[in-house]
């Protein structure tokens, strides 16, 4: 009896998901090509050679966000928090990302393009592009901030 009420609530859920999956309108489609990406500066006292823009979402709102950052050759943005988790993947070039409260070069990870890390909440980064320019892609979930570390 159990195990038969058991499979038909799980039934019940898959056919749901299909059925939910099948209805998506599919008129919110959102595409961003290279060249309409609208880079804006990082502020100048915490970032150097460094753009981003919003793909899609919002950092000030509840819900997913996904923004790209473009480093130049010799940029970096210095140690800083968010409050939530980053997904963070390398699209192009090498991302140098470390942990704490300096640019220590000890604490130094290399990311080649097509590398994936999450970088937890609350948990103190910098990162700086690596021979050349650098894009990653980073995502998480609203609201968030930067907090920049006093020096």
């Amino acid at each position: 009896m159990i195990r038969t009420l058991f499979f038909l609530i799980l039934s019940i859920i898959l056919l749901w998901s299909c059925s939910s999956h099948e209805q998506r309108d599919n008129s919110q489609l959102i595409e961003i090509f290279p060249d309409q990406i609208k880079w804006e500066s990082l502020p100048a006292s915490n970032t150097s050679y460094a753009e981003a823009t919003i793909l899609i979402g919002s950092l000030d709102n509840p819900g997913f966000y996904e923004l790209r950052v473009h480093l130049k050759d010799s940029g970096f943005i210095k140690p800083h928090k968010h409050p939530d988790d980053r997904h963070i993947t390398v699209l192009s070039g090498e991302l140098y990302a470390g942990l704490g409260e300096s640019m220590d070069e000890a604490n130094i990870t290399i990311y080649p393009a097509g590398s994936f890390f999450v970088t937890p909440a609350g948990t103190v980064h910098f990162a700086r592009a690596g021979n050349g320019d650098v894009i990653y892609q980073e995502a998480g979930i609203g609201p968030t901030s930067t907090d920049f570390i006093k020096e």
